[in-house]
């Protein structure tokens, strides 16, 4: 982000910065008495050289811009991450769900369009394909079920969160049950925020997500030890989530079903445990169910989750909290919905 040019006042400091001393006091007249109104030797500045009738005199817009006069009055063009408020640039305000735009229906699809890149040693980037400026995007991990290589089995599912403003790196592996592949892809994403060639430079936060789905899921508990990991989307996988803020999906047709079971039961910080009517362990989550109103559920609080966890979205939230009046609590599609310390 480039700074915005101010007004000559720049060029002037420069100047009287390599002129000795007293060249910065106001000049005297021969008799004694300063030349102008001014006070003998008092310190000049940007402003005493303005105009009097100028409308900018003074206005600084809080060091994030500058100053144009307009009908008479003074305006802010402000920088990235601002916004101009009368004289002055403010931050670009947060509301209560976040910085991050986009809100309600996490169905459907969020407000970036999204793209992909290639990651390290085979890995995909799914990411917005604009950014929001002043508000960093969360970063996300994803592990894939036993057997499955490359990304484009749960395309849809990462593809769906980048569209909601996360940017998801997913592993090609299908064995990535150790929580490895997870921590090689966030610390990643975290050199690349630091990186001036990246195209990730200082637009990621530091907050992170793990998911994976069966092994891929274990391998996300394995990796919630992770410093920067906040969140985990546990997809009928297992593991214990280690205090992070876990949801829990399983299915009434999920083999896996009683490993969900477990990781409920040792897991220490908020949980939520969703289970969904006819899903299955294997067509549901992947690419074949993702257009089944379970396969779209699925989806749904992936990305709601995260968005709750990583991006302080007060309507994604609700989904999964209230106790017995959460958003999920009354819909007819889940059988099994507890949570606990939300």
């Amino acid at each position: 982000m480039s700074e915005p040019r101010r007004p000559g006042g720049i060029v002037l400091a420069v100047l009287l910065a390599l002129l000795p001393p007293a060249a910065c006091v106001s000049p005297v007249a021969a008799d004694g008495e300063a030349a102008d109104d001014r006070d003998a030797g008092a310190v000049w500045d940007d402003a005493d050289l303005e105009s009097p009738d100028d409308p900018c005199r003074g206005v600084t817009c809080s060091g994030h811009g500058f100053c144009q006069a307009s009908a008479g009055a003074p305006t802010c063009s402000c920088e990235d991450g601002f916004e101009a408020s009368g004289a002055a640039c403010v931050p670009v305000t947060a509301d209560a769900n976040g910085c991050l735009p986009g809100s309600g229906d996490y169905a459907e699809e969020g407000p970036y369009e999204t793209a992909t890149m290639a990651g390290p040693a085979g890995f995909t980037v799914f990411y917005p394909a604009s950014w929001q400026p002043g508000c960093p995007h969360p970063i996300a991990a994803w592990g894939n079920g036993t057997g499955v290589v490359g990304s484009l089995v749960y395309d849809h599912l990462n593809r769906h969160v980048a569209s909601w403003g996360i940017v998801v790196i997913a592993s090609p592996s299908p064995m990535a049950g150790t929580g490895l592949d997870h921590r090689v892809g966030i610390d990643w994403l975290l050199a690349q925020n630091e990186d001036p060639d990246s195209p990730f430079f200082e637009r990621l936060s530091p907050r992170a997500g793990v998911a994976g789905h069966s092994q891929g899921g274990i391998g996300a508990s394995m990796a919630a030890g992770h410093p920067n990991v906040e969140a985990i989307v546990n997809v009928q996988g297992g593991g214990s989530p280690l205090g992070r803020a876990a949801l829990l999906i399983t299915g009434d047709l999920d083999f896996m079903n009683p490993s969900i079971q477990l990781s409920w039961l040792s897991s220490t910080g908020p949980t939520f445990l969703a289970g969904l009517k006819s899903t299955d362990h294997i067509a549901v989550p992947s690419i074949l169910g993702a257009a089944t109103p379970q396969g779209i559920q699925v989806k749904r609080v992936y990305a709601a989750w995260y968005r709750c966890f990583l991006a302080d979205d007060a309507d994604a939230c609700a989904l999964f909290r209230g106790g017995d009046a959460c958003g999920l609590c009354v819909e007819p599609d889940w059988f099994d919905l507890r949570s606990k310390n939300l």
